[in-house]
């Protein structure tokens, strides 16, 4: 399933940032707002992506960018303002994810790279855009942090730490740049259709249960389309959502709402009803 803008113009003439942006959540949000009216830089280490995508999409710049090094994106932002005159929103998507290991099992190193990515380079990120925003009179900032941030599975310890720091961070711009017209929410993806979990299920011994499991985790029992979770990211950078900031808004299928049930027993006591 798809997510389709059907010709809404929300950001046109505003200049956007998605970090992360080359692939996954990050492209289809990248499209999604250069499909509304936005210029796009979008920030990620991976050339290979990044400059492809740019060259394929109007509206769409790219930039290689560190988002662990407060420098690179401290002179993201400088440049982005020097450039365009202005910077309206943000989405600060960079992630990674972690090995499934007992938390005691973890390596201090898989501490160490998800904090430096998941929670430290979307602290860069805010922080960087906000300096500007505070000059150019407010702006609109979400942050991907995940259904981690609320609730977890076994063997996700270090990653849901990192995701859970997103949300308290979205809420401590909230607390001090509310009445400085800046806004900051979190998106709380469920599973996901990106590359890396279409690999995980490709690589797995049977690929048709890993999917079967995946989708599962969702009271829709299915996984989302990326261009669905831009969609609920796109609305809170929106001015659709002018009186949302500090929120975590789960984007996820279900999933938050679903207790384990008879379904995990035996597939077939539950029904998809047309």
């Amino acid at each position: 399933m798809m997510s389709d803008a059907s010709g809404m113009r929300r950001f046109e003439g505003k200049v956007t940032v998605v970090t992360g942006g080359a692939s996954g959540i990050g492209e289809a949000m990248s499209r999604r707002l250069a499909s509304e009216g936005a210029t796009v830089i979008v920030a990620d280490l991976d050339a290979d992506l990044g400059q492809p995508l740019a060259d394929s999409v109007d509206g769409v710049e790219y930039e290689q960018v560190d988002v662990t090094d407060g420098d690179a994106v401290a002179a993201l932002m400088d440049g982005i303002v020097s450039r365009h005159g202005r910077l309206d929103g943000v989405h600060a998507n960079a992630g990674i994810e972690t090995p499934p290991l007992l938390l005691a099992d973890t390596p201090d190193e898989w501490f160490d790279k998800a904090v430096a990515v998941n929670t430290k380079g979307v602290f860069l990120t805010c922080k960087h855009a906000i300096r500007h925003m505070l000059e150019l009179g407010g702006g609109s900032i979400c942050c991907t942090s995940s259904i981690h941030d609320v609730a977890s599975y076994p063997m996700i310890g270090v990653y849901a730490i990192s995701k859970a720091a997103v949300g308290a961070t979205v809420r401590a711009i909230a607390a001090d740049y509310s009445t400085r017209n800046i806004r900051a929410n979190a998106i709380l993806p469920g599973a996901t259709l990106t590359p890396m979990v279409k690999r995980e299920v490709e690589d797995a011994e049977d690929p048709v249960l890993q999917q079967k499991l995946m989708d599962g985790l969702q009271a829709m029992k299915r996984c989302a389309d990326p261009s669905e979770i831009a969609a609920g990211a796109a609305f809170l950078l929106s001015d659709d959502a002018s009186f949302i900031t500090g929120a975590s808004l789960p984007v996820d299928g279900g999933s938050l709402s679903l207790l384990p049930g008879p379904d995990l027993l035996d597939p077939d006591l539950h029904h998809n009803e047309a």
